[in-house]
């Protein structure tokens, strides 16, 4: 079981997560399902109860509502969009191409970046490879580690 999670708090968070059973419950944007799942989430996240976390989330979103991120730095803190940019910059495509590749602008690409910067802690496109786990463009797999 996790974390010090007793039965009854599984069965509450289960039970709160099967809401889906009830459409109206849930398809109504701010319906009457957020109050539980926003607990069930919580809960589940305080026991370390990923699977059921994952699920109370997945439900929680599909009432409208956008669940707050508890990563705040780090690879995992990024979104679809600034790992995809970021990923992008580290193979080392320029701005305006990743721009273009992406159907977005320009500002859009640096305004990105920026945020992957901070999230990452690291001052240039340069250190984007190492931050993001891979080899950098032009650099044979494994030269680094020595």
């Amino acid at each position: 079981m996790a974390r010090g999670l007793d039965q009854r708090a599984l069965d509450r968070i289960t039970a709160i997560t099967e809401l889906d059973d009830e459409p109206d419950a849930v398809a109504v944007p701010g319906g009457a399902a957020r109050d539980p799942l926003v607990q069930s989430l919580e809960l589940a996240r305080a026991c370390g109860a990923a699977g059921l976390e994952q699920r109370a989330g997945d439900e929680l979103r599909a009432t409208g509502a956008r669940p707050r991120s508890l990563v705040y730095t780090g690879v995992d803190a990024l979104t679809a969009s600034e790992r995809r940019v970021a990923e992008l910059a580290a193979d080392g495509h320029p701005n305006p191409e990743i721009a273009q590749a992406l159907f977005v602008t320009r500002k859009t690409i640096e305004a990105h970046l920026s945020s992957v910067y901070a999230k990452l802690d690291i001052s240039s496109r340069r250190a984007l490879p190492a931050a993001l786990g891979r080899t950098p463009p032009g650099e044979p797999p494994g030269a680094d580690q020595r």
